[in-house]
């Protein structure tokens, strides 16, 4: 085992440098463009299935929808592409280290894709459901702990670990993995090598495998197990540093909610790195043995010829290439981070904090200075409340009159924004903020995008009013429709926002609990009072496909009567306080403790 595990490493060295840069390339090439891809999908089946928020009561029947079908099918066969073109390119260097032989990431691309291409070419799909099924064993951890975290699958994933039986077909389902995959460890490299049928490369691979089992599994488990190990120390190790570095840069009141955002990425960007690093040690490991353990010579001639069916692609026009996909995926990782995507926060988290008119208890309400607290506080969106000047622009102010936070005796509706701009809107909260002035909504919307996002309620200003046509079509220019969402007492206003443009978000503020007002096709969600809201009001409501915001939760005792009856959002003068109450854990608490201990 030792000269196996020597050799594998000799394997691994000579293309190590290129390898990675492959792999690195190639992933963040891809991966943000089928995130991108799969969130349009996503939001196109969810409009043809009249759903605008996915439930555990309606994710039964939007999977079965054919439009929902579709879109997964589709999903599902360009990831197992994408991830066949992977193996095949990391199958192509490393049949060519066995022959001593030297690849530049152009090459690797090239002769990989010659793989890739066969496979069509001959039209045999077997290979593709045996790397779906590979890469599902290699990455189970990571899929467990994305599912785990993604409404509404995450709940299902609670209900079936609680149960004796779903943990035992969990079990089961990770058994038969194994039981299909290593037998066939060699099936390809038979398929591409020896150019033989996929049935006689998988028979080939499975007898492989019987003859030198006990040479074969030692070495997997030895190199899959030292990757998980090192991952573990690694993401031990970042997050030690992070709440170091927690402890020190940030205030008390915050470094819980820091840290636990933190957290989360430091696992999911360790994650993304054992994933790679278990298809290259994989990979290599597989070739190294393939070539050790099988006698014949049949693939030689082909693999030092390299390429059987060869794409006649220049370095040059691969580098051009790469550069161009550089440049797309770039454009998805910047269109998602700074216009939202369907695939965020409110499908990541399970319940979602909203800072009340910005966070109203760190700076004046409905000012630029909240706004800027709220995200500063890691809140997941800013509630500000809008409504017209005179001038008709569009302003951010809760009171149709001002003598409560600009100490005048005056309506909004009768000033024009040059005259509101005159008024100071922050000295009646502290000294600290005098000169604060009401800002407008586009001022705000520049703001806040890409950094948080937007619940914008629109004051009742009566019926004979273009203000909800205005917002939507102010959010709309500013490219945020997946970053705001638009809230009123008035359903007739939240119908003129659907109307307008249907891929904004709706929300009804609710003045009772009974009703069906969110089975109506303008309302994405209801906003209700905490006292008002029920665990069986929300069951009903999301079996509707219809989230639910509560209002305004400003104690520990509300907060959590609010996340044991399962609301989606929650609207407080405090998010700090409520993102420590929902988020943290014991293992960032206890690690907190340990820090002050070592820094004390």
């Amino acid at each position: 085992m030792k000269s196996q595990l020597k050799g594998m490493f000799a394997t691994l060295r000579l293309n190590l440098k290129n390898v990675l840069i492959f792999e690195l390339l190639y992933r963040l090439i891809t991966l943000p463009g089928y995130i991108w891809l799969t969130g349009a999908g996503m939001k196109w089946a969810m409009r043809c299935s009249g759903y605008s928020y996915i439930t555990l009561g309606n994710l039964g029947a939007f999977l079965l929808k054919p439009w929902t079908i579709g879109w997964l099918a589709v999903s599902c066969f360009l990831g197992i592409v994408l991830l066949w073109a992977e193996s095949s390119c990391l199958t192509a260097v490393y049949q060519a280290a066995a022959y001593y032989r030297f690849l530049r990431p152009a090459d690797i691309v090239s002769n990989g894709l010659s793989i890739a291409v066969s496979l069509f070419r001959r039209k045999c799909w077997q290979p593709l459901g045996l790397t779906a099924a590979e890469y599902s064993l290699l990455n189970i951890y990571l899929i467990f702990w994305i599912l785990s975290r993604v409404k509404p699958v995450n709940f299902v994933m609670d209900e079936l670990m609680a149960q004796p039986a779903g943990r035992l077909g969990v079990v089961l389902l990770v058994v038969f993995l194994v039981l299909y995959t290593v037998p066939r460890l060699f099936a390809v490299h038979y398929f591409a090598a020896e150019q033989r049928s996929w049935r006689d490369s998988a028979e080939d691979s499975k007898e492989l495998f019987c003859r030198h089992w006990r040479r074969i599994l030692p070495p997997l488990i030895i190199v899959n197990a030292a990757i998980i190990a090192f991952m573990f120390l690694l993401r031990n190790g970042a997050v030690l540093a992070a709440a170091l570095l927690t402890e020190i840069l940030v205030s008390r009141e915050l470094e819980l909610a820091v840290l636990t955002q933190l957290c989360d990425r430091i696992s999911l960007a360790v994650l993304f790195l054992a994933s790679l690093f278990l298809a290259v040690g994989n990979s290599a490991l597989k070739t190294f043995l393939y070539h050790r353990l099988e006698s014949r010579s049949g693939g030689l001639e082909w693999w030092q010829g390299m390429n059987m069916y060869p794409i006649r692609v220049t370095k040059r026009r691969i580098l051009t290439a790469a550069a161009a996909a550089c440049g797309v995926s770039c454009f998805f990782i910047f269109d998602m981070v700074y216009n939202g995507s369907v695939i965020g926060p409110d499908m990541l988290s399970e319940i979602q904090i909203t800072a009340h008119r910005g966070s109203s208890q760190s700076a004046p309400e409905n000012t630029m200075a909240s706004l800027e607290a709220a995200v500063e506080e890691l809140a997941d969106y800013a509630e500000i409340d809008v409504q017209y000047s005179s001038d008709r622009v569009i302003v951010v102010c809760h009171d149709t009159n001002l003598s409560r936070v600009a100490g005048t005796d005056k309506k909004v509706e009768d000033l024009t924004f040059e005259e509101l701009q005159e008024l100071d809107v922050g000295s009646w909260f502290s000294e600290k903020f005098s000169g604060e002035r009401i800002p407008s909504l586009e001022e705000v919307l520049d703001y806040c995008k890409g950094k948080i996002n937007l619940n914008i309620e629109i004051k009742n200003i009566g019926r004979d009013t273009d203000l909800p046509e205005a917002v939507a079509a102010m959010i709309q220019e500013k490219d945020m429709a997946d970053q705001c969402v638009v809230t009123s007492v008035s359903l007739s206003y939240l119908e003129q926002v659907k109307k307008a443009e249907p891929d904004i978000r709706t929300g009804f503020i609710a003045a009772a609990a009974y009703g069906d007002y969110y089975s109506t096709p303008y309302v994405d969600f209801i906003s209700l009072r905490s006292s008002l809201v029920t665990r069986g009001l929300v069951e009903r409501a999301h079996e509707a496909g219809r989230a639910v915001h509560a209002w305004t939760v400003n104690t520990p005792r509300e907060i959590r009567q609010m996340e044991q009856a399962g609301v989606d959002n929650i609207i407080t003068d405090y998010p700090v306080m409520a993102r420590n109450l929902l988020y943290q854990e014991e293992g960032p608490r206890t690690l907190m403790e340990m820090v002050r201990a070592v820094l004390n």
